[in-house]
C-alpha cells in the first residue's frame, strides 16, 4: 500500500503517514528507527532531511555548472529498508541495517586516495580498432564517416597525452590479436616478416604497455549486435563485448593491475546476440577498475550525422557518440571521468533526428565503471 502524504509542514519537508508494507518490520517508532539508523542517516548527512520513509534535500550545496537544481527542495529521497523476510523467501533476517558515514578508499598500504596517479608522460598507450568495409560475405554495408570519427578520437586521445595506436578494418581474430599484442602476450617479434609487415599497414608499430604507463584507454568502433562486436569478416557472431575486459585483466596484462582501464565502443548494439555453444565461456573475476562506454544501450541502434558541406561534415558529422565524447573533452574541457559520462549522456540524448521514415530517432549512451577512484586527465 503506497503511503498517504499529507501538506507540506513549514520548513518545507514532506510530512507521510505510516507506510503498511507486508514483512517490513513493524509499524511505528520501531520501524522508523530502523530506518533512521539505515539508509537514512547517509541521506541527513547528505543535507537531505529524513521524514519518515521520505527524505527531501534542505541546504543542498550549488551544483557543478552543467547542472542546476533551482527547487527547494529539489525533490525526495525515498528510503525502503527490509529487514525482516517471510520463512517461505529463505532469506536470513538481517541483523543490521547500518550504513557506513563515510566510504574511504585506500591502498594495500593504507594510503588515502581519491584519485589514479596520472603523472606519466604519456600516459600509457590509446588503442583504436576502426572497422570501415566489410568483406562481402559479411553482408555487412560500409561505415560511412568512420574517417570523421578516426580523426576525432585520434585529436581526443593525443590531447590527453596518450599514445595513439590506430588500426583499421580487422578480423574478429585480429581485433584479439590486436589486444595480445599491445598488453605484451604476444611479441611481435615472433611474427614472420612478411606478416609485421602487413600489421605495419595495419598501422601498428609494435608498441607495447610499459610499467610506467599509468593508465589504457581504447576505441572500438564496427557494426555490432545485442552485446557484440563484428570484425570485418563477422565469423561466428561476433566478438563478445564483456570478453574484452578478460584481455586487459592482471591474469593478462600485469603493467596494467590497479590502474584505470577505460573502453569506448561505438556500434549498434540491436539485432542478434551472441550464440555461440562450442565456446568456453569467459569467466572475468578481476573486474575492478574498468571503465566501459558504450553507445546506445542494449538493443538499441547507434547512429550518425551527414552533412553535404565538406567542412561541416567534418565538424558535425560522424557518429552522435563521438561527437559528443569530443565536444566534451576538446571544447568544453571535460578531464574527469565522472562528470565525462554525465556530459556524453546529456548531449547524446537531447539529440534528434528525423529518420528516412519519419520517425524520431533517439539514442542513450550507457557507462558501466568498476573504477575504485577518480580519473583525472
Amino acid at each position: 500500500m503506497a503511503p498517504n502524504v499529507s501538506q507540506k509542514s513549514s520548513h518545507g519537508a514532506v510530512q507521510i503517514a505510516q507506510s503498511d508494507v507486508q514483512g517490513a518490520g513493524q509499524a511505528g517508532e520501531k520501524g522508523k528507527r530502523m530506518m533512521y539508523n539505515g539508509l537514512a542517516k547517509r541521506e541527513r548527512n547528505a543535507n537531505w532531511e529524513v521524514v519518515d520513509a521520505v527524505a527531501v534535500s534542505v541546504g543542498a550545496p550549488e551544483q557543478e555548472r552543467y547542472m542546476s537544481v533551482e527547487s527547494n527542495p529539489p525533490g525526495t529521497a525515498l528510503v525502503i529498508s527490509n529487514t525482516k523476510f517471510n520463512t517461505q523467501s529463505q532469506l536470513s533476517t538481517m541483523q543490521s541495517a547500518h550504513v557506513d558515514e563515510e566510504i574511504k578508499h585506500r591502498d594495500g598500504l593504507g594510503n588515502q586516495h581519491e584519485k589514479y596517479k596520472m603523472n606519466s608522460n604519456p600516459h600509457g598507450i590509446a588503442l583504436v580498432i576502426s572497422n570501415t568495409r566489410f568483406n562481402e560475405q559479411s553482408r555487412l554495408l560500409p561505415r560511412e564517416s568512420a574517417l570523421v570519427d578516426e580523426d576525432k578520437i585520434k585529436t581526443i586521445f593525443e590531447t590527453l597525452k596518450y599514445t595513439v595506436i590506430l588500426l583499421r578494418d580487422l578480423t574478429a581474430a585480429q581485433m584479439v590479436k590486436a589486444f595480445h599484442l599491445v598488453v605484451g602476450k604476444m611479441t611481435f617479434d615472433s611474427f614472420s616478416q612478411s606478416v609485421q609487415e602487413v600489421w605495419r599497414r595495419r598501422g601498428y608499430n609494435g608498441a607495447t604497455i610499459g610499467e610506467d604507463n599509468d593508465s589504457f584507454v581504447c576505441c572500438l568502433m564496427s557494426h555490432g549486435g545485442r552485446g557484440v562486436l563484428y570484425g570485418i569478416d563477422r565469423s561466428c557472431f561476433g566478438i563478445e563485448l564483456d570478453y574484452f575486459s578478460s584481455l586487459l585483466g592482471p591474469q593478462a596484462c600485469r603493467n596494467l593491475e590497479g590502474k584505470p582501464k577505460m573502453a569506448f565502443i561505438l556500434c549498434c548494439q540491436d539485432g542478434d546476440g551472441p550464440d555461440q555453444p562450442n565456446r568456453e565461456k569467459v569467466i572475468v573475476t578481476d573486474r575492478h577498475d574498468f571503465c566501459l562506454s558504450y553507445a546506445s544501450v542494449c538493443n538499441e541502434k547507434s547512429y550518425r550525422s551527414e552533412y553535404q558541406d565538406p567542412t561541416e561534415h567534418r565538424e558535425k558529422g560522424g557518429s552522435w557518440y563521438i561527437h559528443a565524447l569530443h565536444e566534451a573533452i576538446i571544447t568544453r574541457h571535460v578531464r574527469s571521468i565522472p562528470l565525462l559520462t554525465t556530459v556524453i549522456n546529456r548531449l547524446v540524448t537531447e539529440k534528434e533526428e528525423v529518420g528516412k521514415d519519419n520517425t524520431v530517432l533517439k539514442q542513450c549512451p550507457v557507462f558501466q565503471s568498476t573504477l575504485r577512484y577518480d580519473v583525472d586527465f
